[in-house]
């Protein structure tokens, strides 16, 4: 399991990756064991802006960024729906917190996350006999901040996570 400082090194490291630092696709049910902040220009989490620079016609080039720093998130792995990953195994993400604010959540209850290698996506869930089950208009992009209310126990409307996963994979 990572330290702390291990997962604040991985956040800043994938925030600072221009591309895409996740390499396979990803459908995994579990629970948030970590979520970590930091501001940025701390270790591991560098400044989203350089120096000024001055132009050869002396005119000097600025950054302004409204990033916030860098999150890092560990998932404890109930069940991963593309394989690979062992039921109690670690997963790990980190990234840039955008002007909005952290997208992570930070919660005990079931949640399933998405990650196509470009854009991750989270919604809440519910662990019923053996399913997984999810609401399939509520994933949340991790650039849209938006806070969803958790389902407890009621699963009217769910489905289960496999009848959403050609949704998610055509970008809807």
């Amino acid at each position: 399991m990572p330290t702390i400082g291990q997962l604040i090194t991985l956040a800043g490291a994938l925030a600072a990756a221009s591309a895409p630092a996740h390499a396979a696709e990803e459908l995994l049910a579990g629970r948030v064991q970590k979520v970590i902040q930091q501001p940025s220009g701390a270790d591991g989490c560098p400044p989203p802006c350089g120096p000024a620079e001055t132009l050869p016609d002396g005119r000097v080039r600025i950054c302004a960024s409204n990033a916030g720093g860098c999150e890092a998130m560990e998932l404890k792995v109930e069940r991963d729906f593309l394989g690979g990953r062992a039921k109690g195994s670690a997963w790990h993400v980190g990234k840039r917190v955008g002007e909005w604010g952290p997208a992570f959540p930070v919660t005990g209850q079931p949640i399933v996350v998405y990650d196509d290698g470009t854009r991750l996506r989270w919604t809440p869930a519910v662990l019923r006999d053996g399913q997984v089950l999810v609401h399939p208009e509520r994933f949340v992009s991790t650039l849209q901040a938006v806070q969803r209310a958790w389902f407890g126990d009621d699963a009217s409307g769910m489905v289960p996570v496999e009848q959403v996963l050609p949704r998610l994979r055509s970008g809807n």
